[in-house]
């Protein structure tokens, strides 16, 4: 079996790493695992650390690394993946997240399936099922097995074996200085990430080197996104976990019709092969609308904005949204035409938002409570409120009534 330690990278929130901990303490563990806890240095971590050094671990060594000076997120990161040198690889954790009871079962069955695949850069314990950069849902069209592929690096609970780290390594000592702030390579959303960040060139690796993570379709780790360096704190990266045990069914990374982009698009050489009515066509995706006309280095785009001019036009009724070409869905929402007829569409971020406040076409589509439902309940809601009111006054004047 693979040894694969776990690595918990912490820094200064206290509550967030004793709630991991009590997690990875109550999983299920085949044999003895070695538990490491990486504390960068700087202000504020001195409980942190008392607390990790008084951890109890069950379940194998534990081994404390507390740095003294502070790294920042992307050194510490880059020192905890450095790690792998010393094992077969290593199941990264940071602090904020919480794991399921199977969720080591599952890295190891995972490692397994794809230690030899050249074209994985890591597995995800974490199911991406929000597009980061659309604000929207994300859902993988269903094939019949446990996983799918995207070239998204994964920050919420990931493995990685020695050779996919030091894939990256030796692509990042080359690259580690490069301003991605206008790289058109990444998504306009991923340019805008700070320095601090790690993720955004593990992603850009990912892209330039033509691989994938593999993500659960049932999540063994969800991410609480506590307040912290990068964020103020948010419950959306919230996912169900797998609570009991399962076998999984892994497919070949090149076979699999579940392959995505950076933006959570299909792979054009998937829906080709899935949709018929637009497989003669050398096209780039944008279900999402969210590629800038600029950055789409194909003649034709299959996207959900605005074409001057359209080849072919579908609905978007059926889900995940890729179903309507392959069904042939007939409407006019999503449009196949030449990258050349796309509108500019100016400043992303405005752009997203004028996108996600589109209530009738947008909102409607990607989640099951429209705006509709939302306002009928916000005005029973008030009714009865009004209602409760009325009974008070009344009750008020009949208790007067009697006294």
């Amino acid at each position: 079996m693979l040894n694969l330690p776990i690595v918990v990278a912490a820094f200064n929130r206290l509550e967030s790493l004793k709630r991991l901990l009590s997690s990875l303490d109550r999983a299920v563990y085949p044999a003895d695992v070695k538990l490491i806890i990486s504390i960068d240095g700087g202000v504020g971590n001195a409980d942190v650390v008392d607390a990790a050094r008084g951890f109890e671990w069950k379940h194998g060594d534990k081994q404390v690394i507390s740095h003294e000076t502070n790294l920042g997120l992307r050194n510490h990161i880059l020192k905890c993946g450095a790690l792998t040198k010393e094992y077969d690889g290593i199941i990264l954790l940071e602090d904020d997240l919480y794991v399921s009871p199977q969720f080591y079962a599952y890295a190891i069955q995972a490692q397994e399936a794809y230690r030899d695949d050249a074209d994985i850069a890591g597995i995800a314990l974490y199911s991406q099922q929000y597009n980061e950069t659309a604000m929207l849902p994300f859902r993988p069209i269903e094939d019949g097995y446990d996983v799918f592929f995207v070239q998204l690096a994964c920050s919420w609970g990931q493995s990685w074996l020695r050779r996919q780290w030091e894939g990256f390594e030796d692509w990042y000592s080359s690259n580690h200085d490069k301003d991605l702030t206008n790289d058109s390579g990444v998504p306009p959303d991923v340019r805008l990430w700070p320095a601090t960040s790690w993720k955004k060139y593990y992603l850009k690796y990912i892209i330039e080197s033509n691989r994938y993570f593999v993500y659960p379709r049932i999540s063994l780790s969800t991410n609480f996104a506590d307040p912290g360096v990068n964020h103020f704190g948010t419950n959306i990266h919230q996912v169900p976990l797998l609570y009991k045990e399962k076998t999984y069914r892994f497919p070949k990374s090149s076979r699999s019709i579940a392959r995505y982009d950076a933006y959570c698009e299909m792979q054009p050489e998937v829906l080709r092969s899935l949709a018929s009515v637009v497989s003669e066509y050398e096209f780039e995706v944008d279900l999402y609308g969210m590629k800038r006309r600029e950055d789409i280095k194909s003649e034709y785009v299959v996207t959900t904005q605005k074409l001057s001019e359209s080849i072919k036009s579908f609905a978007r009724k059926l889900k995940p949204h890729e179903l309507n070409l392959c069904e042939n869905m007939p409407g006019e929402v999503i449009a196949l035409g030449k990258t050349e007829h796309m509108p500019d569409f100016g400043q992303f971020l405005l752009y997203r938002n004028k996108i996600n406040q589109d209530y009738k076409n947008t909102h409607n589509y990607f989640y099951q409570i429209t705006r509709f439902h939302y306002k009928s309940v916000l005005h029973k809601s008030y009714l009865h409120q009004k209602q409760i009111s009325v009974y008070k006054k009344v009750y008020r004047k009949i208790r007067g009534f009697f006294s």
